[in-house]
């Protein structure tokens, strides 16, 4: 949807997401990565806060540790060759494990435009909701700082749902 989308925002959020896969290719190929490195850069926990993905009766979902990344980490060349010389598609990743399918791809994707998400929850919930419905909460790995290498937390006003925030897509 977001590589489809006429919206100028939503193909610039695509390339975001491009940038970072072809980041870790980068890193994969140029260095050394300890266990440490490899979990913060290639693991993708589940936003449990936003139920954007496919479930029947949760969002406790596994997000993609372990195996997505040594099956990325593996797979970049097969990625790099599905692409071609058009232009890149992030739905290629499911390429790399065939467990993966669109549960995976959307586990990515929210991680990688969670900043995204939730500067478009914090506007809706200071136009619409009353404060006592709200609070600030500290984010962790909202947006990643290429020069560090590792992911940043944020603060943002959000909604409440009994005592956990919430994450809305538009």
């Amino acid at each position: 949807m977001l590589f489809g989308s006429e919206k100028q925002e939503y193909k610039g959020l695509h390339n975001d997401i491009i940038k970072y896969v072809r980041f870790l290719d980068r890193c994969n190929k140029e260095e050394y990565l300890s266990d440490g490195q490899i979990e913060e850069l290639f693991y993708f926990k589940e936003t449990k806060e936003n139920w954007l993905g496919f479930s029947w009766m949760s969002n406790e979902g596994r997000g993609l540790g372990r195996v997505f990344a040594e099956a990325l980490r593996k797979n970049f060349d097969a990625l790099e060759a599905a692409e071609g010389v058009g232009n890149p598609h992030l739905e290629r990743i499911g390429l790399v494990d065939s467990k993966l399918g669109r549960d995976g791809v959307s586990d990515l994707t929210t991680q990688l435009i969670k900043c995204f998400l939730l500067r478009f929850t914090e506007e809706f919930a200071t136009r619409h909701l009353p404060p006592d419905r709200c609070r600030h909460v500290n984010v962790e790995r909202v947006t990643f700082n290429y020069e560090r290498k590792i992911w940043e937390a944020k603060s943002f006003y959000l909604p409440l749902f009994g005592h956990q925030h919430i994450i809305l897509t538009p």
